[in-house]
């Protein structure tokens, strides 16, 4: 996020989308980065927070893989060494599972 204007994240998040997306994806997809990136700046601005805040993925008990609860997404994610890299976020009532297929 550092060094990247707010254009040019969004052209980003917008590349990102299939080519039959509706002008409505367009604005979810929008929308979601902004959370997140709100939602990771309130984390670093937490003292007590840390990439160990969040809690064990509950339906893969690994240790590695922690989420937090934002508004109603589960932001999954995963420490390796000093960063933290956002392994998905899905609405929160839905179970996470590492094959998608």
């Amino acid at each position: 996020m550092c060094g990247t204007s707010t254009k040019q994240r969004i052209l980003e998040a917008l590349g990102k989308l299939p080519s039959d997306a509706t002008f409505e994806d367009a604005i979810l997809r929008i929308v979601l980065v902004a959370k997140i990136e709100r939602g990771l700046a309130e984390l670093d601005a937490e003292p007590e927070s840390g990439p160990r805040t969040g809690r064990v993925v509950p339906e893969l008990n690994d240790q590695t893989l922690r989420e937090v609860v934002r508004g109603s997404y589960r932001v999954v994610y995963r420490q390796q060494g000093g960063s933290v890299d956002i392994v998905t976020v899905v609405p929160s009532g839905h179970l996470f599972r590492l094959d998608w297929s």
